[in-house]
């Protein structure tokens, strides 16, 4: 009886809890903590990132799209003029909050710098990812990590999902971010 009763419990437990589920995408059960998934070197895999510019004085609005994907960029500005070009992104986070950025445009070093990283407004959550440096398709800010997954149980992938949404208003002009970024680790 004991062991149809643990059993019971177990699967209780099952059903009702999250497990290790942070975001949406997150793995059920992982063994090794956030900061240790995230602690590592991430290549960007594909990106979708729209700018929306509204002024309401005098009335305009203006659009810039960046699509990634396998390695080509494509931008479309506001005036519909689409660029595409060679692209990657590689993003090495360090246990100690620092974060080196190296982004290659055309096979070139855009940028190559180093800056920090933290967690957002509810470090025991870790639901929230702040970058303080920018590149080209992934500017400084907060991204909600979706997805965060490295040594799972039943999972060998490694990726990271990471997402933002944000407005600024500044006077008659008010700015929106919408961006998804996807990464795997080596």
């Amino acid at each position: 009886t004991n062991f149809l009763i643990i059993n019971i419990i177990l699967l209780i437990f099952a059903f009702t809890n999250n497990g290790c589920k942070k975001g949406a995408d997150d793995p059920f059960l992982s063994f090794r903590s956030r900061n240790s998934r995230l602690v590592k070197n991430w290549t960007l895999t594909s990106s979708n990132y729209t700018q929306t510019i509204v002024n309401t004085s005098p009335a305009s609005t203006s659009t810039t799209t960046k699509t990634f994907n396998g390695g080509v960029l494509t931008i479309v500005n506001a005036s519909g003029t689409t660029t595409t070009e060679s692209y990657s992104l590689h993003l090495d986070f360090d246990k100690n909050g620092s974060i080196l950025n190296m982004d290659e445009i055309a096979n070139a070093v855009a940028n190559n710098m180093s800056n920090y990283w933290e967690w957002g407004n509810d470090k025991s959550n870790k639901e929230q990812l702040i970058t303080h440096s920018s590149v080209s398709i992934m500017p400084a800010g907060i991204y909600y990590i979706d997805k965060l997954e490295g040594h799972t149980v039943l999972l060998t992938n490694r990726e990271l999902i990471l997402k933002q949404n944000i407005s600024t208003v500044s006077g008659s002009i008010t700015t929106t971010v919408i961006s998804t970024l996807t990464f795997e680790s080596d």
